[in-house]
């Protein structure tokens, strides 16, 4: 079984964009950045995706709906999504089925902790599939 190394950034604002591309491709993981729902769900789709990190306000649209089709369709993806909008946005992202919620303005440091624990999951999921622990 391959190590899990592909995230999927959908954010709407370029900046953030680039800054995450650049920190996320520095850390050794294979980086699509997106910008809509539609075009990270294609990207999702067409990769074999192991974390995807979504702000979720876009641009005229909400992530919410993403994230459950994804969890849906991908159960194994982990997902962090990324809000200002107060403890309504992230009890809602967290009930879509988001695995963190992280409050903006978040500090790097909190987020490359949050796509680590992703990475450490999946790779323990791994291990238990291989040994036939369950």
């Amino acid at each position: 079984m391959q190590p899990p190394n592909r995230l999927v950034i959908c954010e709407d604002n370029e900046m953030i964009c680039r800054l995450l591309e650049q920190v996320f491709d520095q850390d050794g993981r294979t980086v699509v950045v997106t910008s809509t729902t539609a075009a990270c769900r294609e990207a999702c789709r067409t990769g074999s995706t192991d974390v995807l990190v979504t702000d979720l306000m876009l641009k005229g649209e909400n992530a919410l709906g993403l994230i459950r089709k994804l969890r849906a369709e991908q159960p194994e993806i982990r997902i962090i999504a990324l809000t200002g909008g107060g403890d309504s946005w992230v009890e809602a992202a967290i009930a879509h089925g988001a695995h963190y919620v992280l409050e903006k303005p978040t500090d790097m440091e909190t987020l490359l902790q949050a796509v680590d624990c992703c990475y450490q999951k999946i790779r323990i999921a791994q291990v238990v599939a291989e040994a036939g622990m369950w």
